[in-house]
């Protein structure tokens, strides 16, 4: 048995798995520090680099649970072990949060390779928030 070390997930990193969560419910994480996922019907595949390196393979069979079980906690602390991630906060409470079977989850087989951009572009915040606000008023989707 290894002997695992507490570890902090960055804000971007939890935005991340929020993401992720709208595209497909669960995700298996690799070691190292990128995640990837894809929808279950297959036609959106989502990949990050994150800070984080994650030493141990784990899959989460319901992402917005286990974010919404991270937001019980004051700057939470996870742990990684070998079947389940315990994660604490400041107050001392703590929760073991069991891993999925990572042959239940949906899975990207491969990595996204992107060609190169024919244009590119900056989408300022208060752009993307002028148009998400017009596809509202305009109920559009897209």
């Amino acid at each position: 048995m290894t002997t695992a070390t507490a570890t902090k997930l960055s804000q971007e990193t939890l935005e991340v798995l929020k993401n992720f969560a709208s595209i497909n419910s669960n995700i298996l994480v690799e070691p190292g520090n990128v995640l990837k996922t894809i929808s279950p019907v297959k036609n959106v595949l989502a990949e990050a680099t994150v800070k984080e390196t994650f030493d141990t393979q784990f899959g989460i069979w319901d992402l917005n649970k286990f974010l919404g079980v991270v937001s019980l906690f004051d700057k939470p602390e996870f742990v990684f072990d070998e079947k389940f991630v315990t994660i604490s906060g400041s107050s001392g409470a703590s929760v073991q949060y069991y891993y999925s079977e990572p042959s239940l989850l949906s899975v990207p087989t491969k990595s996204i390779t992107m060609p190169a951009p024919v244009h590119s572009f900056t989408l300022t915040q208060k752009n993307f928030a002028e148009i998400q606000k017009a596809s509202a008023v305009l109920q559009v989707s897209d």
